[in-house]
């Protein structure tokens, strides 16, 4: 099944369509709408009538064959940490990660989408594991799910962009060792360092080109 990976920019919406043909993915179609317009604020509802509009015309004209979306969320919007515990069984670390997490997330957990995933452990930290921690505000979540269907859209997932992009390291040579990638936006440079496969490190510096 084809699906559209989505990026609304500051400047510009990005949108590739990719779909599996055997074993392979495969970019079917792509586009770019440049909008000085686009910004998008948490309390704002011009904001989704604003770029819900601008997405379903460039939808449209882009001519892609399905409605279902995987949104790459801003960094500006994430908090994630790999964080080191103590060796436990996964309904321990369900039932446990919520009062970890609150010693590294700026705000309050009732106002944030938490996931967490088991990572690569350090061979010299015994009866350690890590573990990695993403949260996402919730109200910037809503406003984008909300974009996403008034453009007639239907989202599949909303992802983190730094994960997204780590995996572009996932089928390289680089991927066991440690590599930075830099993502140069209109106003930001993301700083992405990845380790064994997982994105260890991101910065967002106020520096674009």
């Amino acid at each position: 099944m084809p699906v559209v990976g989505l990026n609304i920019g500051k400047r510009n919406i990005r949108a590739v369509e990719l779909e599996r043909k055997r074993d392979k993915i495969i970019l079917s179609n792509f586009g770019v709408l440049k909008n000085p317009k686009l910004s998008l604020s948490p309390k704002s509802k011009e904001d989704v009538k604003l770029i819900s509009g601008a997405l379903e015309d460039f939808v449209s004209d882009t001519n892609f064959s399905t409605s279902n979306v995987v949104l790459g969320l801003n960094e500006t919007n994430v908090f994630m940490r790999i964080i080191s515990l103590p060796i436990m069984s996964e309904k321990e670390l369900k039932s446990s990660i919520k009062y970890e997490a609150e010693q590294y997330i700026p705000i309050p957990l009732d106002q944030v989408n938490l996931s967490y995933q088991k990572v690569e452990n350090d061979p010299s930290e015994k009866g350690k594991m890590n573990v990695q921690i993403v949260a996402a505000r919730r109200d910037v979540l809503e406003k984008y799910i909300e974009i996403l269907r008034k453009a007639r859209l239907v989202p599949k997932a909303i992802e983190p962009e730094t994960i997204a992009l780590g995996r572009v390291l996932g089928d390289t040579p680089e991927a066991p060792t440690g590599a930075m990638i830099l993502d140069m936006g209109y106003s930001n440079t993301l700083i992405i360092v990845c380790y064994g496969g997982y994105v260890r490190f991101t910065r967002a510096i106020p520096v674009g080109g």
